[in-house]
């Protein structure tokens, strides 16, 4: 039997309670259980980053990109409370260098803490402010952008985190019980080119990683009509009187958000055209 549900980005059910939110998300995720159970679709948490909405200026070449210096200018977020936002900007910013360092050697990335320095952190912050809300530096921030990085960087890289999801799923056979918590995040990322004044490169970024607990169970614990697929698609229709079944303590905590944003923050790394295959 496989169950599903959601929690916010901290990994708590909204409003504390057991049951769904609303019942679309139930459907859904029984659909998603069926679908798994039939075959037809795979477990979550597979495949690697994805990237859309990608936009790359025609003078963002090899060339260009390979000889110049990148600044992160910021990582902030559209989403979660008040700690949530202050924790992504006080820690993915360096995630986000590291991650094009390591993935790209030899080029040269400068920490948002040279930007803030040259801005003044009352400006830097309304800078930032501004991107949150909208996820694009307005004129006043452009201009004080390349004032700043003129003659220190080429490029300056900004990220805007848009989704940080956590679901849970149980899925059992005649022999052991599955608990798994999934955080699925996505991060809209701009590369500002300080030559041109205009965007370099623009995409959505998205992955998600889980971890999961196996429990054992006894043989005589489930039921077994004969037909597995059967089966499983008459278990699956139990979910909605089985919901509250679920309890936290079952489950393991899901991946941090660094985690998953340093697998994001890699995916990007690797579209950039620094090498000559790219």
């Amino acid at each position: 039997m496989l169950m599903c549900n959601q929690l916010d980005h901290n990994g708590a059910r909204p409003g504390g309670s057991n049951r769904k939110s609303s019942a679309s998300r139930v459907v859904s995720c029984s659909l998603y259980c069926l679908l798994v159970c039939l075959g037809l679709i795979g477990p979550i948490g597979c495949g690697g980053p994805k990237v859309t909405h990608l936009e790359t200026a025609p003078s963002f070449t090899y060339e260009a990109a390979s000889s110049a210096t990148f600044m992160v200018g910021g990582v902030t977020a559209a989403v979660g409370d008040e700690n949530y936002r202050a924790m992504v900007r006080r820690v993915l910013p360096l995630e986000l260098a590291v991650q094009i360092r390591q993935e790209r050697e030899g080029l040269e990335v400068l920490e948002s803490q040279r930007l803030q320095e040259a801005l003044g952190e009352q400006r830097y912050t309304s800078l930032l402010d501004s991107y949150e809300e909208t996820g694009l530096l307005d004129t006043a921030g452009v201009v004080d952008l390349y004032s700043a990085a003129r003659g220190v960087a080429g490029y300056i890289v900004f990220a805007r985190v848009t989704r940080d999801v956590v679901n849970r799923s149980k899925s059992e056979d005649s022999v052991e019980v599955k608990y798994t918590t999934e955080r699925s995040m996505e991060i809209s990322i701009q590369v500002y080119d300080t030559e041109s004044r205009r965007l370099a490169w623009s995409g959505d970024v998205s992955d998600s990683d889980h971890n999961t607990e196996v429990k054992e169970i006894s043989s005589g614990e489930v039921d077994d009509c004969g037909v597995p697929a059967l089966n499983c698609l008459v278990q699956v229709l139990e979910v909605l009187s089985l919901f509250d079944e679920v309890h936290d303590e079952d489950f393991p905590l899901p991946p941090t958000t660094e985690k998953v944003a340093e697998f994001i923050f890699d995916g990007f790394a690797e579209k950039l055209p620094l090498a000559e295959s790219g």
